[in-house]
């Protein structure tokens, strides 16, 4: 007889309208955008880039030169890093 029992909680069921997530603004566009503003650069030049650890599930990183900052998970490989930094390649 222990299905006789009464719940500790009671539920029921409730229709709701779940609300859209909010829209980027346009600003934030524009600071995307900021690293294609960039003009190519001999990769062969030193260059100082500042790294720092922002952890997480994928172990992100951030980077910053060149007055950008470029965000990427762990497993991005560090041409293709200095060549979005570069403005070389795709």
């Amino acid at each position: 007889m222990p299905n006789e029992e009464i719940p500790s909680h009671t539920w029921a069921w409730k229709r709701v309208i779940v609300s859209r997530a909010p829209q980027a603004s346009v600003s934030s566009r524009r600071k995307a955008s900021a690293l294609f503003a960039l003009p190519t650069r001999n990769p062969r030049d030193p260059l100082t880039v500042q790294v720092v650890y922002r952890g997480g599930p994928e172990a992100w990183y951030e980077f910053r030169a060149r007055g950008t900052v470029v965000r990427c998970p762990g497993s991005t490989s560090v041409h293709d890093l200095f060549s979005k930094i570069n403005r070389i390649g795709p």
